[in-house]
């Protein structure tokens, strides 16, 4: 689960982070834990965004089901 600021992550050009972007590196991190997963997304994330600033807050909850 996510806000919707992690999507919305803009690039210095405008570009969003993006749900396509989102589920790429979701399906890579499947076999993580839980911290890992949330750090990557965010690292992708600030990494995505890099000189723009923030404009929205970002929340990452991971729930793991067994």
């Amino acid at each position: 689960m996510y806000t919707d600021g992690l999507v919305e992550r803009a690039s210095s050009q405008g570009a969003q982070f993006g749900t396509t972007r989102l589920r790429k590196l979701a399906r890579k991190l499947s076999g993580a834990d839980a911290r890992e997963i949330a750090e990557a997304l965010m690292t992708a994330a600030q990494t995505h965004g890099k000189s723009a600033p923030q404009q929205d807050d970002i929340t990452i909850v991971v729930v793991r089901r067994k």
